[in-house]
């Protein structure tokens, strides 16, 4: 696959500076700090930046701590990455079906189907052929401007519907033929949620986590939430908007992630109906309890016009949106 995988990396969190490093294994450093100091952990998972903030006074613990979230971290990239022919995902993919499916599989393709029926299926994680489609146009030698033509695009839609994906027991198969998964919508919540778990069953009480997706553990150790900032999708280091985190999660989506166009006309976000990218929003940043949700519901919300996703939040509760539009007007739901 050719297309860009710097997915929603124009948030950024304000940390401390670090004044140390330890290594958690040959390839993954993090920077230690000193008693009631920070300990941050970064990494690269599914494609993307990502770190841990937490804080504890004993190093020896937190090293493990940061260890034993590392190697969930890769457990879990080896069942969802599209990047590994051997992984579950991939399996799943090049079969048409899997038995025995991973427990996380059949967990996230579960909670991905309830998305889909949440949203109308503005979410839908069988987009893939579409993705695809766009992405071998504009990598092709002369690709037309305009885009595949509509017969292509009709072609790649019928591979498209998470309604023919079917869940029985311990297995998944694909209805339809030719359907392809990327879980690139709803993995990286879904990661980031287990590794906070992982981290609040040990008893950390101040953390962040940040896998594409935020979600934060308690508030900053000095009585405050934590604050991140959204950045302007044409320039990261104006800053539009913040939020204050503390025991929330939360997710930002928008077509500026992934584009297959020197214009950016064509990307990732991809109306799974007529199989054509949204332009609704800059961005759309989801509050929320867990990862997961915010990040299955920013994808969502973005494929959705306005009208649609203001709709949709009217029946949710604990959930907040941002939605910044194209004009740069902010509108908080």
């Amino acid at each position: 696959m050719n297309q860009k995988i710097s997915r929603r990396r124009f948030i950024k969190i304000a940390a401390a500076n670090s004044v140390g490093i330890f290594f958690v294994n040959s390839s993954i450093s993090a920077k230690l700090f000193s008693s009631n100091k920070p300990i941050i952990w970064n990494g690269i998972v599914l494609g993307t930046d990502a770190s841990m903030t937490l804080y504890h006074d004993d190093q020896t613990i937190a090293k493990k701590l940061l260890n034993d979230c590392h190697k969930e971290i890769l457990r879990l990239e080896k069942i969802f990455t599209l990047y590994d022919n051997l992984s579950s995902l991939s399996q799943l993919n090049q079969n048409g079906s899997i038995k025995d499916s991973p427990p996380e599989l059949l967990d996230i393709f579960t909670k991905a189907k309830a998305y889909g029926e949440l949203t109308n299926g503005a979410f839908d994680i069988t987009i893939h052929p579409l993705s695809e489609l766009y992405s071998s146009h504009f990598n092709s030698e002369n690709p037309n401007p305009n885009g595949p033509s509509s017969e292509q695009i009709k072609s790649a839609i019928k591979k498209v519907g998470y309604r023919a994906i079917e869940i029985l027991d311990n297995s998944i198969t694909f209805k339809n033929s030719g359907m392809i998964i990327s879980l690139n919508g709803i993995a990286q919540g879904y990661i980031t949620d287990r590794v906070t778990e992982i981290l609040k069953d040990a008893g950390m009480k101040n953390v962040l986590v940040e896998i594409g997706e935020k979600r934060a553990l308690g508030n900053h150790p000095e009585e405050r939430p934590w604050q991140i900032g959204i950045s302007s999708s044409q320039k990261s280091n104006v800053l539009v908007d913040s939020v204050k985190l503390e025991n929330r999660a939360m997710a930002t989506s928008g077509g500026y992630g992934t584009v297959y166009d020197v214009d950016g006309k064509f990307h990732h976000l991809i109306n799974p109906r007529d199989g054509k990218p949204v332009h609704h929003y800059s961005s759309v940043t989801v509050l929320a309890s867990d990862a997961t949700t915010a990040d299955a519901l920013s994808t969502g919300l973005s494929v959705m016009n306005f009208d649609q996703g203001q709709e949709l939040l009217k029946k949710l509760s604990n959930i907040d949106a941002i939605f910044i539009l194209k004009d740069g007007t902010l509108f908080r739901s």
